[in-house]
């Protein structure tokens, strides 16, 4: 059935542990609560209409994963994490007011500037290079968000493509 309607050109998305779905098209980050309590309808008559849902005007790039850590202290919260070129963009939108931080993003292939699909299994976050350069896995450990750094690893090969979708399918 259908729970809502987007706006068009989101092509970065990503559910959070919660079920809130985000999604960001080049501009403006988008969400959508609990998804898993929507109501479902047959047609699209009815649905919500999620195309003014905006929550921050940030980038983040051009695919996106969720994860709990605890970045800036005591306490866990949800960040976003994408990455453009050489520059890890994590996003807060748990915990506080939505707050981003770009941070350099060491160990990556330099010949890699498309990320075009990102994903979370268990406790790691991944990114694949659209060059088909490799699969790179983010060091949670390493992230610094003072000293707007994060170190990532290769975590394994990938094909070349110009169409992915990591989505946490």
């Amino acid at each position: 059935g259908y729970v809502a309607r987007m706006r068009k050109g989101q092509y970065s998305a990503t559910f959070d542990s919660e079920g809130n779905y985000y999604s960001w098209g080049g501009f403006k980050l988008r969400k959508i609560s609990k998804v898993q309590n929507l109501k479902a309808y047959a047609s699209r008559r009815g649905i919500l209409d999620s195309r003014k849902n905006a929550i921050a005007k940030l980038k983040v790039g051009a695919d996106m994963a969720a994860i709990n850590a605890n970045l800036e202290g005591p306490g866990a919260k949800t960040y976003l994490v994408g990455l453009r070129g050489q520059t890890a963009n994590i996003v807060r939108v748990s915990g506080g007011p939505v707050k981003q931080w770009s941070l350099r993003a060491k160990g990556l292939n330099k010949a890699c500037n498309h990320w075009g699909s990102a994903w979370s299994f268990k406790t790691g976050v991944y990114f694949s290079c659209n060059k088909g350069k490799g699969v790179y896995q983010l060091d949670l450990g390493s992230v610094n968000l003072k000293t707007k750094q994060a170190k990532f690893y290769k975590a394994g090969d990938s094909a070349k493509t110009n169409s992915n979708d990591g989505m946490n399918c």
